[in-house]
């Protein structure tokens, strides 16, 4: 099973990336009264067999797609304020990485600019 990544590149599925998504949401939230390696591995296995079930259809996996099924998941397993702060999580490095291709443009531009002058 492979999943496609931000960058368009296909790698093979790594249910451990899932793990760690869990468990670092889970670990932020601060009132935590279950046992984390029950829920995680739970919620993993749903995940992972609603990304196989995509794969079947023929559906491309993509990470977004995970990202969505990790969401879902963690509000039907009745943890809201762990789905919160996945989500908080998610929408901050999409802004990241919408900075970093701002960022990426303005260089492209200024370089292409000092390009063209004749020194």
């Amino acid at each position: 099973m492979y999943i496609k990544k931000r960058d368009g590149r296909s790698v093979a599925f790594d249910p451990s990336k899932i793990v760690s998504a869990i468990k670092k949401a889970i670990t932020s939230t601060t009132a935590v009264d279950f046992d984390i390696d029950a829920k995680v591995d739970m919620i993993t296995k749903a995940v992972t067999t609603s990304c196989r079930a995509i794969c079947k259809s023929g559906t491309t996996l993509t990470v977004e797609l995970v990202q969505d099924f990790i969401e879902e998941y963690l509000i039907h397993a009745d943890l809201p304020a762990v789905a919160k702060n996945f989500i908080l999580y998610r929408k901050q490095h999409a802004n990241l990485r919408n900075d970093k291709e701002l960022f990426d443009g303005a260089l492209k531009v200024m370089d292409d600019y000092l390009e063209e002058l004749d020194w």
